[in-house]
């Protein structure tokens, strides 16, 4: 079993996303634009462009799982857009954290090729 099948056990949704935005120093961020896949139903990839749009998420965030690089950066993205505080989060960015002794404890070997076999 791969582990999008075994977290859907546990979550209606599976959503990868992102969230492009501008922000001033010491300011909210600005969401401009969001992409988001849900590994669930491997649908398409949703778009939405945020400029002058109303903007509904279209997963209930209680029931789904989000997963970002830097998450944080997307939860502030949802609370700029009036949503609150998603209960599952996962940041792959802390995963890629984990690595980084791995990384400088192979100073033989260059950063860049253990981070490709890493992936």
């Amino acid at each position: 079993m791969n582990v999008p099948a075994w977290l859907s056990k546990f979550f209606k949704h599976i959503l990868v996303l992102d969230f492009e935005y501008s922000q001033e120093p010491g300011q909210n961020p600005k969401p401009v634009c969001v992409t988001i896949k849900d590994l669930t139903t491997n649908g398409p990839v949703r778009v939405a462009w945020l400029v002058n749009n109303k903007f509904e998420f279209p997963y209930p965030l209680d029931e789904s799982l989000l997963i970002g690089h830097y998450i944080s950066a997307e939860v502030s993205c949802l609370l700029e857009l009036g949503y609150p505080v998603p209960k599952y989060l996962y940041d792959t960015y802390v995963e890629e954290l984990k690595f980084i002794p791995t990384i400088l404890l192979n100073k033989e070997q260059k950063s860049k090729n253990i981070i490709y076999q890493m992936y």
